[in-house]
């Protein structure tokens, strides 16, 4: 009985420091958020910075660039990283985050920004992480990806039409 009651307290306690590290999160980011923008002003007015940290990049990023990629690649000109899920110090979820890629006009897809959300969440099971849906880029003559990231785009779409319809019905079933 002793031992239960002890690894209750330490789970109680450990929950205790989880919530604390998630208000530090929050309050870190919104008093750092006007530095990192004013340093992102800065890069900026830096010739080919991003093209060099990318061909500077560690192995966990380089290994999942691909040859095709880099002309792309080289258009960047802007990451922005933003916590969007936080609404001020005190609320929102600070795990959540949005990368914008900011690319210079190019001859491979006109979009000037790409978004891409992942969200922080847990599911009733135990489990928790960050997810995130699929992006459309908007390519001008050549796909990068062969058609992949449509494909992704499509069938994600399509389950979650799926998804929404079965909700719906299961909804009007219960009336």
């Amino acid at each position: 009985m002793t031992q239960l009651v002890m690894y209750s307290t330490l789970a109680r306690i450990e929950e205790q420091l989880a919530d604390i590290e998630l208000a530090n999160l929050r309050r870190t980011y919104t008093i750092t958020r006007p530095k990192f923008l004013e340093r992102a002003i800065a890069i900026g007015a830096i010739p080919d910075f991003w093209a060099t940290v990318i061909d500077e990049a560690p192995a966990e990023i380089d290994q999942r660039i691909q040859p095709r990629d880099v002309p792309a690649l080289n258009c960047l000109i802007g990451i922005d990283v933003e916590r969007f899920e936080v609404l001020d110090a005190e609320r929102g979820e600070p795990r959540s985050i949005k990368l914008t890629f900011c690319f210079k006009t190019n001859q491979w897809f006109h979009d000037k920004k790409i978004e891409k959300k992942f969200f922080w969440r847990m599911s009733k099971n135990g489990w928790s992480g960050l997810v995130s849906e699929p992006v459309r880029i908007r390519w001008k003559e050549r796909d990068l990806t062969d058609g992949l990231l449509d494909m992704a785009v499509n069938l994600w779409e399509k389950e979650t039409d799926f998804k929404v319809g079965k909700r719906l019905a299961s909804a009007r079933d219960m009336n």
